[in-house]
């Protein structure tokens, strides 16, 4: 079940909107599965996933010679900074991660960073729904907010021994990913993912379906949303053209009506 960490940053409104962005086979299977899929650290793209920042370990190399120096071992230093890079590696095998995009709305640019193509599904909730979801699950689920820092100067004290708040923090140059993820450790699973079995009714407030999907995507996602009982409405992004909202906006409305637009100016209007 969900677990707070006080090292593990929350929102500070836990009713903001959470989304995850998936493709259709990835919907479908989590049609099928009922169920959340946790990636292996280790498997991310980011290569830094898990990693201590640099000043950090600049920090500890210091600590790690004035120790060696004290006692009159210089290799010492050496030998504790390899075990602990070692470490480090052995314990993004036992990370598993589920991402989610923090953001009252969607944006094209979050869309594209996540699909290659235009049949994408997104699912949309909340944070606290998020944390309710796991209440059943037999591992314990730390979620929290992605905090990105410059990894060359971050130097703020954290226990090179836990693995899990390393796996909060990213470099700087993915903060427009506005992240929030769920972190499970577990030692006894080898597979690069895995599926946590969870209430979609439950947590799903909104299916949404790439931009300007076409009008058959829209019902081949809502076909499979009913057949596996999820009942809930699948809509097209709220970036699709025609969605654009043109009641603020007499003159756009006319336009988008196809009417053509005419000025009587009457002669005390003339200039």
């Amino acid at each position: 079940m969900y677990q707070k960490c006080f090292d593990i940053k929350s929102p500070d409104d836990e009713s903001i909107k959470v989304w995850r962005f998936m493709d259709f086979a990835q919907f479908m299977s989590m049609l099928k599965e009922r169920a959340l899929f946790f990636a292996r650290s280790d498997k991310m793209t980011d290569t830094c996933e898990g990693l201590l920042p640099d000043g950090c370990l600049e920090r500890l190399r210091i600590a790690s010679l004035v120790i060696a120096d004290e006692l009159g071992n210089g290799t010492l230093a050496d030998k504790a900074m390899f075990n602990m890079f070692d470490s480090f590696k052995k314990d993004k095998e036992k990370f598993f991660i589920n991402c989610w995009y923090a953001n009252e709305f969607e944006t094209f640019a979050i869309w594209d960073m996540h699909l290659k193509g235009e049949r994408g599904v997104c699912i949309r909730s909340t944070f606290k729904k998020l944390t309710e979801c796991f209440s059943n699950v037999e591992y314990d689920v730390h979620i929290g907010k992605v905090k990105y820092v410059d990894f060359r100067h971050f130097d703020h004290i954290l226990r090179p021994n836990n693995a899990l708040v390393r796996h909060f923090y990213k470099r700087q140059g993915y903060n427009y990913e506005y992240e929030i993820r769920a972190v499970i450790e577990c030692t006894n699973i080898s597979s690069s993912g895995f599926n946590v079995g969870i209430s979609l009714e439950n947590l799903i407030e909104d299916i949404l379906v790439y931009p300007n999907a076409s009008d058959w995507f829209v019902n081949l996602v809502q076909s499979a949303s009913d057949e596996y009982g999820l009942c809930v409405k699948v809509k097209p992004s709220e970036l699709s053209d025609n969605l654009v909202s043109t009641s603020n906006n007499p003159l756009g409305l006319w336009a988008h009506k196809g009417f053509g637009l005419q000025f009587n100016i009457s002669k005390q209007d003339k200039p």
